[in-house]
């Protein structure tokens, strides 16, 4: 009956320990940079909060596109962003990997970075304003 315990507790333990994520915060999040495999990305930060599947990452970077291409003429650096967004929108194995961290305010911040599915493409906070 002892040792019956005493496995219940040590099950009980690792489970409780290993279901305790890390909270992440910008410097985490900042480590990342495109070009970065998959498996990096998830070695420093961890499994995603969420995954965006092709039409789903795709549609957010379709607005993003479009907030941008508004101020395509206006601003020189709307220009390589809504190009930027345009190659990444349009390759076919497009995957969103949505990771919620800490910011420097300690608030909750989202930041996704889309891959090819092998490596970061392009990554963005999905809710700046640009």
């Amino acid at each position: 009956m002892k040792k019956l315990v005493s496995l219940v507790l040590v099950v009980g333990a690792v489970f409780i320990l290993g279901s305790c994520g890390k909270t992440l915060t910008t410097s985490d999040i900042d480590s990342i940079e495109i070009g970065d495999s998959v498996k990096t990305v998830e070695d420093i930060l961890g499994k995603p909060t969420n995954i965006l599947e092709k039409d789903a990452a795709k549609d957010s970077l379709i607005y993003l596109a479009s907030t941008a291409e508004d101020n395509y003429e206006k601003d020189k650096k709307f220009k390589a962003f809504y190009e930027a967004i345009t190659n990444a929108r349009d390759n076919k194995k497009l995957q969103g990997l949505e990771y919620t961290y800490k910011n420097e305010d300690g608030e909750e911040d989202n930041k996704i970075f889309y891959t090819d599915r092998k490596e970061v493409i392009f990554l963005i906070q999905p809710y700046e304003n640009y």
